[in-house]
């Protein structure tokens, strides 16, 4: 599974994706009773909303000129956004959607993901890809207007990317 540092129940240990042996102890002393929506999100998506939100900051902040990672076949960016579209897709849907934080890094990386690395995203399996356009679908009807305004965005970005994609075979049609 995939790994995230989190400063809740680990002690600033590494915990996996579903928290720490110490919080799973600190539960079942409890008796096993249901974790409140504010637990859910210390232990569980704390460490996905801090790499969602660092990666988005890292790929907006123009530190880097990533199309030197392809010319030199490192692979380094790939596999980065690969590790945050899996962390991204590990949370199902319904609590992305109900943690305001979450929602936002996750709408929020899908935006500058289609803006400048919508060719990477396009290369995912079917299912990878219908997933990631239903979870637009949901961000565009978002209340909160930075969720639906980076879902619209991020819609469009692929939008002209197919656009795009389908007019090379008709203007290379066209040149013959």
């Amino acid at each position: 599974g995939l790994l995230f540092a989190s400063s809740a129940g680990g002690g600033g240990k590494a915990g996996g994706a579903f928290g720490s042996a110490a919080s799973r102890r600190r539960s079942s002393a409890t008796g096993g009773a249901a974790a409140s929506p504010a637990d859910a999100y210390s232990r569980r998506y704390k460490g996905v909303w801090l790499a969602l939100q660092a990666l988005t900051r890292a790929l907006n902040g123009g530190y880097v000129n990533f199309g030197v990672f392809d010319l030199y076949g490192d692979r380094a960016l790939r596999d980065a956004l690969s590790g945050a579209l899996a962390a991204a897709l590990a949370v199902p849907l319904p609590d992305v959607l109900a943690h305001r934080k979450v929602c936002r890094a996750y709408f929020s990386l899908l935006e500058t993901l289609c803006h400048g690395h919508v060719a990477q995203l396009a290369q995912r399996d079917g299912a990878t890809f219908a997933r990631l356009a239903a979870s637009l679908e949901h961000g565009v009807k978002s209340l909160d207007a930075s969720v639906s305004s980076a879902a619209a965005s991020a819609a469009d970005n692929l939008a002209a990317f197919y656009s795009r994609g389908a007019a090379l075979p008709l203007e290379e049609a066209a040149a013959e």
